[in-house]
């Protein structure tokens, strides 16, 4: 029998709704199972997609760049994006 995860191999699943955003984390390496985003932590992830730098996320969100500093921060100690480069990109995956 296969343990969650491996029959298709380590992944992160996103599910959004408009209060909150689940991610499911079936990686070895995981920081926790089950992650919810809301709020400025939601809208900042949603934006990461596709590659973009901390100045963009701040004119974009209309928040002080700290505030999405600190945001982005969290997230990569969470290990659901990667910093390169100056920009950010989110490695969870949208499943319907």
């Amino acid at each position: 029998m296969l343990a969650d995860g491996e029959a298709f191999g380590d992944r992160l699943e996103m599910r959004g709704g408009p209060e909150s955003t689940e991610i499911i984390d079936f990686r070895k390496y995981r920081t926790a199972t089950r992650h919810v985003l809301t709020g400025l932590a939601q809208r900042v992830y949603a934006l990461c997609r596709a590659p973009v730098s901390l100045a963009k996320l701040a004119e974009t969100l209309k928040a002080p760049e700290k505030e999405v500093m600190d945001v982005l921060a969290d997230l990569e100690g969470r290990r659901l994006l990667i910093g390169i480069g100056g920009e950010y990109l989110a490695l969870a995956v949208e499943v319907l």
